[in-house]
């Protein structure tokens, strides 16, 4: 039995062997299938090498105001300037284009035309120019002798209207009304706009591929100058009277109903200002001010309908014709000061504010008059057919020329935004490269255009390319849609840019510009586009192929353009290649079929440079900013040590600053720095760098939110200043250049202190580089007039540490004055003030830590974001065990450096969420505080950003 079984088991055993044969074979078969299988997939797909157009390319146009065809012989000098830019910038890219921005009205088909003929492209700038009004009429208009009228100009607070250096030019002396009760003015300037709009409208839809953008008006700001604020106009202050009251157009039914003054229709039916109609506090109690009627005290345009002329006085006295005692009046004098017989004062801080505010978060009437104005001229080029991303407005930004301009032109940068087209400014000096600026701009709206740009327009020809560079790459890297450098046919030793170290720099960026897109912040690997015009002809046994040398058959551009194109390969219907060239022809043997001609091009992807230039004091971190054209942001490593191997921090800066804090009790903190792509790709980091960090204690008071009441001072206000290389936030104030202390004021209430603490005033104090010039300068801080520190410093750019114990005035509001006077002479005396704090110290004083893990929801474009943050503070505690701790703020912005202030404060809630139920649709950034029963607030969290 035994025997006869082997057999059987045997049988078993090599069928058994037999299927384990067959199984790992067909499983070797499946896998050298499956490998096989993905060997041969065809490559993931890449995106095809979009088409160069208006919408994806950088615009460099720079000025010809004299490129125009109106005479014989204009037709050469225009072919000769074309040629010269070609020569002294180069023939542009796959996504830059070259061209000129010119001022035209839009009737001009003979130039038009001929750029079309030269390869070139066309910027058209124009518009109602505020402070140069020939051009559309207004000065006849305002000396009209039936018709003219006074009030049709802007007036200074004093009722002057003509500047006292051109009192006899009315073209740049005097400036229009810009008010919409100014009727005749409005529709002066209507007329002439609409005409203009629909020649530049037909003028483009004939001219699609040579006209890219129209721009304008151009520069509308304030009529200002020393101490000089315009516009005190009566039909201007009827207007902003309305404004705050809801009445005429503000009114439910007006033309600008919903753009009144928050809260405004309160007063709508008041009778008078001092009499409220219902259970609200009057008029006069809100805002601090004496008015016993809604009539104007001077000149009101209801009861003094009759022509005012020019010779008239505009500050009428009591009892003299066009004055009304108590009338209504706009405030002619600063918050707290005393006023005279000529400039009275009157109201408070708040009425200030509506009338002379430049934030965009809580804006005064100045600013929104302006804003109109561009809204106006923007509108009637899209009501004529213009499409609004060929639209731009064309403004000063006001931030970029000091606190003294921005506050008297009321031209912030904000004031250039239109639903109707697309952010346009004007940038000179150092405001061409004010990443400030160019950030709040990109914020609002990221198609935007520089028409009139200069980084040194005094002696041209004497800077260095380098600052060209820099200042051209940085509109760069912040993809300034359209740039045009002013002027190309100036000759003079100002304003060149037709040669010399500009048009260097011009030609040295454009050839480093990458062949990509110019809205792409991180490298694309694009696939090429398919050849075109691909023909062949068989003779005498041999097939010439012929193809298009251009990637695109209706536009110049050629494949050896582009630096990524290799070679074309010539295949036939098996994918076989029969030859390779870099030609636009082959010659093959026999008549192959199915033949195909594919472009092959290499990949090249870029490397970002390292970060330079770090250096850093009191927790700022400042170092070079990167105009490489991929570099869409940086990350910041902070350690603890310089030894230590993993950063207790990492943090994401936009612009190249950051605001750097740690856990605990160490005072000095390790950074380093990479430029990163859009994609997140980072570059070499930078050389680690110590720096130190705040000084222990809380603060009690943020400066920087508070409005100083400036006196003396010539230049005055909030900057970024460099001392010896580092570089922080400061109170920048001039000395007066006759002598004496300038004084820049604050209201500040101190809380009281407990036994072993103390508040104290810190500053660093320095003279900003450069001021090496400068004889020295007397710094003197002064609590309710009596002095408590004075010190001199000289400029050898190093920050000097300052602080001053305001502790006996503990409970107390007090008036801290900042103040600056001249050792000798004032040349030069760029004095600052660096991050001034008012801190309390000692005992029991430890830093609040700071909101984490911020979240911005939302599903609509407009109306509601839901925010929500973690129970987990930034020290690793918990909120909902924090002692104290009563609750949270939230403050909204429109950029990611703004600082949180009364005016925006987006609301409290005592949970960890809040709703922003007046979301406007645009791209808005959110900081959160929390707040503490001592009336303190923490440090606000890192902004948030929400952009549908």
């Amino acid at each position: 039995m035994l025997k006869e079984a082997f057999p059987l088991c045997f049988s078993v055993v090599r069928a058994f062997r037999f299927s384990l044969r067959l199984c790992a074979r067909i499983l070797f078969f499946s896998v050298s299938l499956g490998a096989f299988t993905a060997a041969a997939a065809p490559p993931p797909s890449r995106p095809v090498l979009p088409r160069p157009d208006y919408s994806n390319s950088f615009c460099l146009f720079p000025i010809n105001e004299n490129w125009h065809v109106r005479k014989p012989g204009d037709e050469i000098q225009l072919r000769a300037w074309v040629d010269e830019m070609r020569k002294a910038i180069g023939p542009g890219r796959l996504y830059a284009r070259l061209g000129f921005a010119i001022i035209s009205e839009g009737d001009e088909p003979e130039t038009f035309a001929l750029a079309r003929q030269l390869g070139i492209c066309l910027v058209l700038q124009g518009g109602a120019i505020e402070h140069h009004s020939v051009a559309w009429g207004f000065p006849q208009l305002l000396q009209d002798s039936n018709k003219g009228d006074r009030r049709f100009a802007q007036w200074f607070q004093d009722g002057s209207i003509a500047d006292p250096g051109k009192q006899g030019d009315l073209a740049f002396g005097v400036r229009a009304c810009s008010s919409r009760y100014a009727k005749p003015v409005y529709d002066l300037r209507k007329r002439v706009e609409q005409a203009r709009a629909a020649r530049v409208a037909r003028a483009m839809k004939q001219f699609p591929d040579v006209i890219l953008a129209c721009s304008g008006p151009i520069e509308c700001e304030m009529h200002q100058g020393d101490n000089r604020w315009g516009d005190y106009s009566p039909y201007t202050i009827a207007e902003f009277r309305d404004y705050l009251t809801h009445r005429g157009i503000y009114s439910s039914t007006g033309e600008r109903r919903g753009l009144g003054y928050p809260g405004g229709s309160a007063w709508s039916d008041d009778p008078t200002p001092d009499q409220a109609q219902g259970r609200h506090e009057n008029f006069n109690k809100t805002f601090g001010t004496h008015f016993a009627t809604w009539s104007l005290r001077y000149w009101d345009p209801e009861k003094s309908p009759q022509r005012v002329p020019l010779t008239a006085p505009g500050m009428p006295t009591a009892g003299s014709e066009g004055y009304i005692n108590g009338g209504f009046d706009a405030p002619r004098a600063e918050p707290g000061g005393a006023g005279t017989a000529e400039i009275p004062a009157e109201g408070g801080a708040p009425f200030w504010d509506a009338w002379a505010s430049v934030d965009d978060s809580h804006p005064g009437f100045r600013s929104k008059l302006l804003n109109f104005w561009v809204r106006d001229h923007t509108r009637w080029l899209a009501e004529a057919g213009v499409s609004r991303e060929h639209i731009f407005s064309h403004q000063i930004p006001g931030e970029s020329y000091g606190q003294g301009r921005l506050n008297r032109g009321a031209s912030a940068v904000w004031t250039a935004d239109t639903p109707n087209g697309s952010i346009g400014i004007t940038t000179y000096f150092g405001a061409a490269s004010d990443t400030d600026v160019f950030s709040k701009i990109v914020a609002r709206n990221p198609n935007w255009g520089i028409f009139e740009y200069h980084p040194h327009p005094i002696d041209a020809l004497k800077a260095p390319v380098s600052e060209y560079i820099y200042s051209l790459a940085t509109c760069i890297r912040f993809r300034a849609h359209i740039l045009t450098p002013i002027s190309w046919t100036d000759r003079a030793k100002d304003f060149v840019v037709c040669t010399g170290p500009f048009a260097q720099a011009m030609k040295q960026v454009m050839a480093s510009l990458p062949d990509q897109p110019y809205d792409n912040r991180a490298y694309v690997d694009y696939a090429p586009p398919p050849v075109s015009e691909v023909k062949t002809m068989t003779t005498d046994g041999k097939t010439a192929v012929t193809w298009s040398p251009r990637i695109w058959p209706d536009l110049p551009d050629q494949w050896t353009d582009w630096p990524e194109f290799v070679r074309f390969d010539v295949r036939d219907g098996r994918g076989k290649i029969l030859a390779s060239t870099r030609g636009s022809q082959a010659e093959l043997p026999g008549q192959p079929s199915g033949l195909a001609v594919v472009a092959v091009k290499r990949s090249i992807p870029p490397k970002l440079p390292p970060v330079d230039g770090l250096s850093g004091s009191r927790g700022r971190l400042r170092w070079s900013e990167s105009y490489d054209f991929f570099c869409d942001h940086y990350r910041v490593d902070v350690f603890a040590s310089a030894d230590a191997k993993k950063p207790v921090r990492t943090l994401t800066a936009r612009d190249a600053r950051a605001e750097v804090r740690l856990i605990g009790k160490g005072r000095e903190a390790w950074c380093r720095v990479a430029a990163c792509d859009g994609a997140g790709q980072t570059g070499s980091f930078s050389p680690m760098v110590r720096i130190s960090l705040p000084r222990p204690g809380r603060k009690l008071v943020d400066l920087p939110s508070i409005q100083p009441r400036v006196e003396a001072s010539p230049d005055c206000g909030w900057r970024e200043v460099a001392v010896g290389g580092a570089s922080q936030p400061a109170l920048f104030e001039h000395p007066p250049f006759a002598g004496g202390w300038s004084r820049a004021e604050f209201r500040v209430p101190l809380p009281s202190a407990a036994r072993g603490q103390r508040i104290v005033f810190t500053s660093d104090i320095g003279l900003k580089d450069g001021a090496d010039a400068s004889d020295g300068v007397i710094f003197r801080v002064e609590a309710d007039g009596d002095k408590q520190i004075e010190q001199l410093v000289e400029p050898d750019h190093q920050w000097h540490p300052l602080e001053v114990d305001l502790t006996a005035d503990a409970g107390k509001e007090i008036r801290l004055s900042l103040m600056t006077n001249r050792n000798g002479n004032s040349a030069a005396d760029w004095a600052a003030w660096g991050d001034p704090q008012v801190l309390l110290v000692g005992n029991g004083v430890v830093d609040r830590p700071t909101v984490t893990g911020i979240v911005a929801l939302g599903k609509e474009v407009r109306g509601r974001v839901t925010l929500r943050w973690d129970d987990r503070t930034s020290d690793g505690s918990l909120w909902s065990k924090t002692s104290g701790l009563t609750g949270f703020r939230v403050y909204r912005g429109a950029d990611r450096g703004f600082q949180p202030a009364p005016a925006s404060l987006l609301g409290e809630t005592r949970t960890r969420e809040l709703v922003d139920a007046k979301f406007d649709g645009r791209e808005t950034f959110y900081r959160v505080t929390a707040l503490f029963a001592d009336g303190t607030e923490s440090p606000a969290s890192e902004p948030v950003q929400y952009a549908p």
